[in-house]
């Protein structure tokens, strides 16, 4: 049983990582900041019902037509992968019945990636002031 639940979690998080997240990252900036209070909510909402179809070609589409985003170059390659690897109904079908445990995945991993950079700024920041001269020592 242990087995068969943590290739469930993988399953769970290779989606996360190479379909969920890039497809967050490609929302536009403004759209995100202009509902802000409910992006998340629109965001489970849209892949949700983006999801009722046969292959993740039309899944992508959908989404784009509901949610104003650009998939960037670096994302691409992580959605081909997953596209090409032939599982489309079984993630398809985990995307519309497990929809809110991915999304809390999702903002999970933001949440990570916000605290590593906030924490490399925090460093270099340190860092800076420390090779910083004081000015005001003879004032």
């Amino acid at each position: 049983m242990e087995t068969i639940e943590r290739q469930y979690w993988i399953r769970q998080d290779l989606i996360v990582e190479n379909l969920l997240l890039p497809l967050w990252e490609s929302i536009s900036a403004d759209y995100k900041s202009k509902y802000k209070s409910n992006i998340w909510e629109q965001f489970e909402n849209f892949l949700r019902s983006s999801a009722y179809v046969s292959n993740l070609q039309r899944f992508i589409e959908n989404f784009k037509r509901l949610m104003p985003c650009n998939i960037r170059d670096e994302f691409v390659e992580r959605l081909v992968r997953i596209s090409d690897a032939g599982l489309d109904k079984l993630v398809l079908k985990e995307i519309r019945e497990k929809t809110s445990i991915l999304v809390l995945k999702v903002r999970a991993k933001r949440q990570e990636k916000r605290k590593d950079y906030e924490e490399k700024m925090s460093a270099k920041n340190s860092v800076e002031q420390k090779e910083e001269p004081n000015e005001n020592l003879f004032v």
